[in-house]
């Protein structure tokens, strides 16, 4: 420190691995994270959505193409068990006549 300088450091401007200025702990920036497997997956749900803006010429009607999708169910996959389920309905092991919904 130069002579006549009456400033003495913080303690906490000294490195510490792990931890912040304020003291709080972070992650080590060259630590790779765990990979990931089946099991972080096992559940996904998704909506399925048709885009009707894809489907109509912009110069035959006057629509927002931004609130133009159409939602047309929720799909739950489950990646340990192979299940699929569309709108509460299990279709994992369906007869393809049940998927049609007229036959609901």
């Amino acid at each position: 420190m130069p002579n006549g300088c009456k400033l003495k450091p913080m303690d906490n401007l000294e490195y510490k691995a792990g931890v912040t200025a304020d003291g709080y702990g972070i992650a080590p920036a060259d630590e790779m994270p765990p990979a990931l497997s089946a099991d972080d997956f096992q559940q996904i749900e998704m909506s399925l959505d048709i885009p009707v803006a894809d489907y109509i010429a912009e110069d035959t009607i006057n629509f927002n193409p931004e609130e133009t999708e159409l939602e047309v169910g929720r799909i739950i996959a489950n990646a340990k068990t192979g299940g699929v389920v569309f709108n509460g309905r299990d279709i994992s092991s369906a007869d393809p006549a049940l998927l049609n919904p007229d036959c609901w």
